[in-house]
């Protein structure tokens, strides 16, 4: 599985024989964040330790360990997100 974040610059096209044939799936969202005035808020959640950050991250991998990680994340093992550290 592969997650892509932001806005594409332009249109993108989808080749739907890759969908049907390989069953991909696509998936959008679309927030209501405003990053001037949201994200000084996160923060503030981050210092006063409302909003947890190390729970977000549950497996963490060194660069030795990338064929190990990539396993763990084809299984379904990585349950929250993963960081490869280096």
């Amino acid at each position: 599985m592969a997650v892509l974040l932001g806005i594409p610059v332009s249109d993108v096209s989808v080749d739907l024989n890759e969908i049907l044939l390989y069953q991909r799936h696509y998936r959008g969202s679309l927030g209501a964040t405003v990053p001037d005035t949201d994200f000084p808020l996160f923060m503030e959640w981050v210092r006063e330790g409302k909003f947890p950050l190390e729970k977000l991250v549950t497996n963490r991998y060194s660069l030795d360990q990338i064929e190990e990680a990539r396993v763990a994340l084809e299984e379904g093992q990585i349950l929250g997100r993963a960081i490869i550290e280096f």
